[in-house]
C-alpha cells in the first residue's frame, strides 16, 4: 500500500467514517502500484500517467453507473 501523509491518511480517515458516497480513486491505483502496473504514476512524482488516468476513468465510470439518478449531479 502506498504510504499517504499523515493529513491525506487523517482526510480519508473522516471520509470513510462520514460514510460519504465518493469515487476512492486511492484503492484502485495502490491495488494496481502493487499488482506492478507501470505508468500509474509518473517516475519520482505524484501526478499520475497514461496507466493512472486510465484506471481513474474507468473508476468514475464505474461509480457514475452505480448512482443513483438523482446523486448524480455536483
Amino acid at each position: 500500500m502506498i504510504q499517504l501523509p499523515f493529513k491525506s491518511r487523517d482526510a480519508i480517515s473522516l471520509i470513510d467514517k462520514a460514510n460519504l458516497n465518493l469515487v476512492r480513486l486511492d484503492r484502485d491505483l495502490s491495488r494496481n502500484v502493487q499488482n506492478g502496473m507501470e505508468d500509474v504514476y509518473f517516475p519520482n512524482d505524484t501526478h499520475w500517467g497514461y496507466a493512472g488516468n486510465a484506471l481513474a476513468a474507468k473508476a468514475i465510470i464505474r461509480f457514475a453507473k452505480i448512482l443513483p439518478e438523482n446523486k448524480t449531479r455536483i
